[in-house]
């Protein structure tokens, strides 16, 4: 008996692939794709016939040698009518019921994508209300199904309503963008958000192996994983054994393949925090558009958009590069066409890996797949591009705090035009100041004009430990940031132009004279960037920083020092203006030392007369003083370049003043 009894357990196992079965993402409950083909699949016996029923369709197909089989849906309208799915062959019947035509979105990427509603910025509120018949959800088991080997189905997929009690454990992103797309498609359509996402994981973690051994950028991770692949030997935390999630493509065999090819009408993927890693972040661009494609390939969709979340603010630390992971994700999303990025410089916060301000970037996607998936304008706004702010404040352009600029988006003309950028660079010497002193007139001078502006800041001296040219490549670096960010922001990167006041006006003549600091074969995508300028104005700015020539300029050899310049040139003891390392530091800091015939025109305003200095002139006076105007313009004229000097009893051009001269280079 014991005998028979192991011959009959062992048949009814040998037997259960053999049975009708289909992946758990077909189910009661669940959300067709509408208006395109959909598939649908599984497993039988082989070579028997397969009848799939749905709506008033009838498709029949045969499984293979091998057991599986696949029919297409034909388009389907947007249904909010139940109906039923039949899934025949020999004497095996399926049947599900409840089953809706809708919108469907697959949600992918890291630990923020999974972030609950409950612990999102305004979650709970929205989470007690949310008694959305609408609204269905497939979800997998968390922090579980990673493979090395392509998963026959997900780990404990099911579809689930969204109701005040499933709703706190919802992602926040998604929820909010549900809620928010649904009011901007057509009444009565349904939504569905198939959630596949994993915290702590890497993009490498998301792509089929075989295109992850043909792509450069994963290489570092592919050998990082075969030297690390026993748990504990190399690695105490064992990230890297076998079926672990952070292995590569674990995450596409377990969670992306087992989908494959449902049908949907996009994906959001908001990842990039764990490719931050400067041994990752600058191979992005390639990994993130071999993600794109692997996917596309195995949905079975050429076009499948991906409206990418960029990264929010954080401040990553030493050994990361966040905002070349920004830079990566804008030009994806302005290279590969049906892909499109949300702009969330302005969220998140420098302490906090997962912000709570999930609401903002789930309204904008909705916002941006609206515009940009399904064609509609919101409120007749499709041109001004409705998913961007007015004003971002505190964009980080690097990881230190003061390496941030605020933006004023000015409203687009015709077909949403990109705009011009003035930057406003402020002064203090390089010791203080803020971007936070710009008058709100000014700004808005600008706005009203069709030009964009930003406040920047920099790195200050600090007694000497950023010392030149550390806030003069601060700078640089913003211009490159906001050129690779120009896309998303509707700005156009062919029209820059900076001005400040003192050291803000300093560093705008430096950045107008200095050669191109781009590095076109740099892998980091920022550095690849133009610092190149059309334009430069100064509010009693200075051109040299070099006390020997403006000693001979002022005619006054015993002039003494700016007390700023010590910390500016970092002065070690024992060393004066004087010393071979710092005269070389002059040289290169002082603008006029770049001018050549290629450079921008400049306007130069001062306040004070061209009046003679001596060595007891308040050296404030001195440092701001017209005359390092006009042999800046006397040198510029030399090389044809136009040069303009405004100051007490120094009228020399045709503007008003300037803000209409830089307004007038940034439109003409």
């Amino acid at each position: 008996m014991k005998k028979l009894a192991l011959f009959i357990v062992t048949l009814s196992f040998c037997s259960v692939y053999a049975d009708l079965w289909v992946p758990s993402i077909f189910s009661d409950s669940m959300v067709i794709q509408s208006r395109k083909p959909a598939a649908i699949w599984g497993e039988a016996d082989p070579e028997t016939e397969v009848t799939v029923k749905f709506a008033d369709q009838l498709k029949t197909t045969r499984a293979d040698s091998a057991g599986s089989w696949r029919v297409w849906l034909d388009p389907l309208p947007v249904s909010s009518r139940p109906e039923a799915l039949t899934i025949r062959s020999g004497e095996s019947t399926l049947e599900y019921s409840d089953i809706l035509v809708g919108e469907v979105w697959i949600l992918a990427g890291q630990s923020n994508m999974g972030w609950p509603l409950s612990k999102s910025d305004g979650g709970a509120e929205a989470a007690a209300e949310a008694d959305y018949p609408w609204l269905r959800i497939f979800t997998q088991w968390p922090y579980q199904g990673a493979a090395d080997k392509s998963a026959r189905d997900v780990t404990g997929g099911q579809w689930i309503n969204c109701n005040p009690q499933n709703a706190p454990s919802l992602s926040g992103v998604g929820f909010f963008f549900a809620r928010k797309l649904r009011e901007l498609l057509e009444s009565d359509t349904p939504l569905a958000l198939v959630n596949t996402q994993m915290g702590g994981t890497y993009a490498e973690c998301w792509i089929d192996m075989e295109t992850l051994k043909s792509i450069p950028s994963a290489r570092p991770f592919l050998d990082k994983a075969a030297k690390e692949i026993t748990p504990g030997e190399s690695d105490p935390k064992g990230y890297w054994g076998e079926d672990n999630f952070r292995r590569p493509a674990a995450m596409y065999n377990g969670k992306v393949a087992p989908l494959q090819p449902f049908s949907a009408r996009g994906v959001v993927w908001y990842q990039g925090e764990g490719n931050s890693q400067k041994w990752l972040a600058y191979g992005y661009e390639q990994t993130l558009t071999a993600l794109i494609n692997s996917w596309r390939d195995g949905f079975k969709d050429s076009s499948l958009p991906f409206l990418i979340v960029q990264l929010p603010r954080y401040n990553a630390g030493p050994g990361n590069d966040w905002q070349a992971v920004q830079a990566a994700q804008a030009e994806v999303a302005d290279k590969m066409r049906g892909v499109e990025m949300v702009v969330t410089l302005d969220c998140g916060r420098d302490d906090a890996i997962h912000p709570p301000d999930k609401q903002p970037v789930g309204e904008r996607l909705a916002l941006l797949a609206s515009e940009k998936v399904y064609s509609r304008e919101n409120s007749g706004a499709a041109a001004a591009k409705s998913y961007l702010k007015s004003k971002y404040t505190d964009i980080k352009y690097g990881g230190h705090e003061r390496q941030a600029f605020d933006l004023w988006l000015a409203a687009s003309e015709g077909k949403g035009e990109p705009t011009p950028l003035c930057i406003y660079i402020h002064g203090g010497g390089f010791r203080g100041g803020d971007k936070s002193h710009i008058q709100k007139d000014v700004i808005q001078r600008f706005l009203d004009k069709g030009v964009s502006f930003a406040s920047m800041n920099y790195r200050l001296t600090d007694g000497g430990k950023h010392p030149y040219p550390a806030a003069m490549n601060d700078c640089a670096r913003g211009v490159q940031f906001i050129r690779s960010q120009a896309g998303r922001l509707n700005i156009d990167p062919l029209r820059i132009a900076c001005y400040g006041g003192s050291a803000g006006a300093g560093i705008s003549l430096w950045l107008a004279f200095k050669d191109d600091m781009a590095e076109p074969e740099s892998e980091n995508p920022i550095a690849r960037e133009s610092t190149r300028i059309i334009a430069a104005g100064t509010l009693a700015g200075q051109s040299s920083y070099d006390m020997r020539v403006i000693r001979k300029w002022f005619e006054c050899p015993d002039l003494p020092p700016h007390s700023a310049l010590a910390d500016f040139y970092g002065i070690r003891e024992g060393e004066t203006i004087e010393t071979p390392r710092v005269a070389a530091l002059a040289e290169d800091a002082s603008p006029i030392n770049h001018l050549t015939r290629d450079d921008p025109p400049v306007y130069m305003a001062y306040n004070i007369p061209n009046e003679k200095i001596t060595a007891q002139t308040n050296q404030n006076l001195w440092v701001h003083h017209p005359l390092l105007g006009l042999k800046l313009r006397q040198a510029m004229r030399k090389l044809g370049i136009e040069s303009v000097v405004s100051a007490p009893g120094i009228k020399d051009n045709k503007y008003a003043d300037i803000y209409d001269f830089l307004i007038q280079k940034l439109t003409d």
